[in-house]
């Protein structure tokens, strides 16, 4: 394959053509969402055990509004007025099927030996004692304080619900979400003073596809700015620039193609593919390019020159792609199956610039006017004197490195679980801040559901299974994190209370079943249309709806207390009655660990295959295993310095692990097979051999690790952590490893001579 693109480049460039034209031809098929479902594989049992119990309680997507009136108080005239007219507003949102809020709020009361189930807020005029009344009765409830209003009185909640069809879900979030901004606008404009904060699911959703149409809008153009200039300043020549563009966008273009043949769906994390390819597919146009200005600059015409640089670069090429393509391929042992799509398409990627960089990049500059010639690439003289100084302080760099690097690596164990999805959002963002405000002043997002079975249909009635909820609502209740809890049995006593001429001391359980069957008969029959108790309890009464409202606490503290309350279950409650934990909040931090556990591996089979396949390109398992230790030790000395500097994990980091292992393999084989080239084919000594790997490879490899960096740095301009956090990670765990290439790597060739073996005029590895 060496000699077909110069022997016949038109011939070659029509197929790539063709076959880049079938892959593209797939764009149109490529969907995009942004539902966090999507987080979750369908067998993800978190998610199974979720939409579950959304099933199971009729529950759909929420918007949470909170209302801040200028008054200071929820309990005015004015402000009630206010309340009563947004929560009408509310039913009329798209899909709208329930608006809940203090206004429809079903109070309960005795009117001789007849009960009363109305709204709290009555229709027409509000006089200051409605006011008086309706402050004490909603203040004195334990299921509305905390939840459809504040403890001091000062802000209001009302929850919408939705029932989205998922005919075309993009634009029903957005259709919804804007319905809801425009009704905060309306409400704010109206009230002066009124402040209004919009969150939910819902705005959830919308918030992660406007952050991706962002990313794709504004990182794209900038990645490729950082590559143009970097080519620039690099090779001082605008062809190389522009040849490695077409590269990056074919590249791109054609992986993305492919993912909309397969059906990928795209979601925030895996738009990030475009710059993952972006920024590796410069790696093989510069080193293709560095050795072809090089062979130019020594007087061989444009055909001998491009034949130098494929002879002398296939195989690295070809091995740095394929380790890449693996690394990124172990994507798919995630938990997350934006991740593994992610990995998929880089792969993807990676192997289309491979056959560009090899085939169609040689066949154009053949086939182009002109020849690629000029000044050293910037840095040449720079990296050759680098060189000559790592082989002068070998012998203290060697234990050096090794003792800096082993102590980042310490750093590991600083590193904690602690992710809360509303953080996923930078300080500021509407979403973010409307979520934080709910959950300190309301009680919002941040959740953890049960839905607790009873032994039978009609089970939820008994007294003891009451009794067993209410024991569990005091365990809670004493737990530091809780807010509130809210269950059935509130609702059973204030019954009883009502149904005994409304006597503080009847507020307990029911006595029997067929009492607080009748009493739950009533209060439903007597709701107002579009309201029904099926949120609460089962449709065939044989579950219950347990919520624990908590404080903004992090992932790890969130997995803590659901573990502890599913063990007082199975030491307090019945076999029947046990229940896992589930909710939102709960499922993001359960899949950070697990994709951290499936991820390592993940890992391993790659460093696995990666060293089977360096140990049979240098044909030495010395030399392949170890080539390995300064391809892992860069990527565990970041999670170190990560642990030492941040410490919190994500789901994204779980990743970087696999994801950076195939891009620091790429520097090692560069350099090592200019090493075994100069050491085997050229008969150079260790030192010599170091020197003349620094200056044939050494500038193209500062070259492409700068860019790479540069380019992973570019996503911590994303609004969406994971993104930020993935390309932060990345980009420390490059910078590392190229500092490993530089002065621990040589260090170590030249201390373990055995595996060089002794100098030749021909070697494994012709490159």
């Amino acid at each position: 394959m060496h000699g077909y693109p110069l022997r016949h480049p038109a011939l070659t460039l029509l197929a790539c053509v063709v076959l880049m034209a079938i892959a593209i031809a797939g764009l149109p098929r490529l969907g995009m969402t942004t539902d966090y479902k999507v987080f979750f594989g369908p067998n993800n049992p978190d998610l199974q055990a979720h939409e579950a119990f959304e099933h199971r309680f009729e529950l759909t997507e929420t918007l949470i509004f909170t209302l801040e009136p200028a008054a200071g108080s929820v309990f005015t005239p004015e402000s009630l007025g206010m309340l009563r007219e947004i929560t009408d507003a509310g039913w009329q949102l798209p899909w709208a099927i329930r608006a809940t809020s203090l206004a429809n709020y079903q109070h309960t009361r005795a009117d001789g030996d007849d009960i009363i189930v109305e709204s709290l807020i009555p229709d027409g005029a509000i006089s200051k004692a409605d006011t008086q009344r309706i402050k004490s009765i909603a203040l004195d409830a334990e299921e509305v304080v905390d939840r459809l209003v504040s403890a001091d009185g000062s802000v209001a909640g009302l929850f919408v619900s939705t029932a989205l069809p998922h005919e075309h879900s993009e634009q029903e979030i957005q259709t919804v979400a804007q319905a809801a901004y425009q009704l905060r606008d309306q409400f704010e404009a109206t009230y002066p003073g009124l402040r209004v904060r919009v969150t939910g699911v819902t705005i959830l959703n919308d918030t992660l596809g406007q952050i991706m149409r962002r990313d794709l809008a504004v990182l794209t153009p900038a990645t490729l700015a950082v590559i143009l200039v970097g080519m620039l300043i690099f090779f001082r020549a605008l062809l190389p620039a522009v040849l490695t563009l077409g590269v990056i966008g074919l590249s791109v273009a054609s992986a993305l193609g492919v993912a909309g043949w397969v059906g990928i769906t795209l979601t925030d994390v895996s738009t990030a593919a475009m710059l993952c390819i972006m920024t590796l597919a410069v790696a093989d146009c510069v080193h293709f390019l560095v050795t072809y200005a090089a062979a130019s600059a020594q007087g061989m015409d444009k055909r001998a020159a491009l034949a130098e640089a494929l002879r002398v670069n296939m195989e690295p090429i070809s091995v740095t792609s394929l380790t890449t393509a693996i690394g990124f391929l172990a994507l798919n042992a995630s938990e997350s199956p934006p991740f593994a799509d992610l990995g998929n398409i880089v792969a993807v990627g990676v192997v289309f610039a491979w056959l560009l960089s090899i085939a169609a990049l040689p066949a154009a500059l053949l086939i182009l006017p002109g020849q690629l010639r000029g000044r050293p690439p910037t840095g040449t003289a720079l990296v050759g004197r680098l060189g000559d100084w790592v082989v002068r302080r070998r012998r203290l760099l060697l234990p050096g490195m090794a003792v800096l690097l082993l102590i980042a690596v310490s750093g590991i164990a600083q590193n904690r679980f602690g992710e809360n999805y509303v953080e996923y959002f930078p300080p500021g963002n509407d979403f973010r801040t409307a979520s934080e405000f709910a959950n300190d002043r309301l009680s919002g997002m941040q959740v953890i559901e049960f839905s607790i079975p009873a032994a039978a249909s009609g089970g939820v009635n008994a007294p003891e299974y009451l009794r067993h909820l209410e024991a569990l609502t005091t365990w809670f209740e004493g737990q530091p994190a809780v807010r509130k809890v809210i269950s059935p049995v509130s609702l059973y006593k204030r019954l009883n209370k009502t149904m005994h001429g409304d006597d503080p001391a009847w507020l307990r359980i029911p006595d029997s079943a067929e009492l607080a069957a009748q009493y739950l008969l009533f209060y439903e029959l007597s709701l107002p249309q579009g309201l029904s108790i099926n949120n609460v309890v089962g449709p065939d009464r044989a579950t219950a709806r347990f919520t624990v409202l908590l404080d903004t606490i992090d992932s790890g503290a969130v997995q803590d207390l659901a573990l502890q309350a599913e063990a007082w279950m199975r030491d307090n409650f019945p076999p029947a009655m046990q229940a896992r934990a589930t909710g939102t909040t709960l499922m993001f931090a359960r899949i950070s660990q697990r994709n951290f556990q499936s991820m390592v591996l993940g890992v391993g089979v790659a460093v696995v295959l990666i060293a089977i396949i360096l140990i049979v390109v240098f044909r030495s398992v010395g030399l392949g295993l170890l080539s390995m230790i300064p391809n892992l030790l860069p990527g565990l000395a970041a999670y170190g310095l990560w642990g030492f500097t941040v410490g919190k994990l994500d789901m994204s980091l779980s990743v970087v692990g696999s994801l950076s292992l195939g891009i620091l393999v790429d520097d090692t084989v560069h350099f090592l097979s200019k090493y075994r080239r100069a050491h085997r084919e050229l008969g150079m000594d260790q030192a010599d051999a170091v020197r003349w790997a620094f200056k044939t490879v050494g500038t193209a490899l500062l070259a492409t690790s700068t860019m790479l960096v540069v380019g992973f740095l570019l996503f911590t301009q994303s609004d969406f952590s994971m993104v930020q956090n993935l390309g932060t990670l990345t980009a420390v765990a490059i910078g590392l490893a190229l500092v490993c290439d530089f002065f621990f790597l040589p260090p170590l060739l030249m201390a373990a001579r055995r595996f060089s073996g002794p100098a030749k005029t021909t070697g494994a590895c012709r490159s």
